[in-house]
């Protein structure tokens, strides 16, 4: 398993598993893909771009930045479920830290929000984009 699936692992179930997310937007409402006809509120994950930084410290292996992006889906056409969503993922995650498989995470950093029309009648979406650099064990 490469870095960049053992963060989206650890990405997914701290997020499925954290009980005021999931009175944000239900049970089962975090995607890797997303269902047809799903409805708003829900999170899925986005884009990841993986480079190899530097060899680590020590006998470790080496660092690895991957930028990932996380995309929060609101119901109303105002931007207050859509920050508040953005708000608890970055909560969750900025400077957080939990374990990988095969690797060990060094940070994760919140680093962009960007918020838009979910191209529906109703609704909006806010883009976050995070970057952790993580270390082969």
């Amino acid at each position: 398993m490469g870095a960049e699936e053992a963060l989206q692992r650890a990405i997914y179930e701290r997020l499925s598993g954290d009980a005021a997310l999931t009175a944000l937007i239900g049970a089962d409402k975090v995607f890797d893909h997303v269902p047809r006809n799903i409805a708003a509120p829900y999170v899925h994950l986005g884009e990841i771009e993986v480079t190899p930084v530097a060899a680590g410290s020590g006998a470790e292996g080496e660092l690895i930045e991957i930028i990932f992006s996380l995309v929060a889906f609101s119901r109303g056409r105002g931007r207050r479920e859509t920050l508040g969503l953005a708000a608890a993922l970055r909560d969750l995650l900025h400077d957080a830290d939990f374990a990988l498989a095969g690797f060990t995470l060094v940070g994760c950093r919140f680093v962009q929000m960007k918020t838009s029309g979910a191209g529906e009648a109703s609704g909006r979406r806010a883009v976050l984009k995070f970057r952790a650099v993580v270390e082969e064990a």
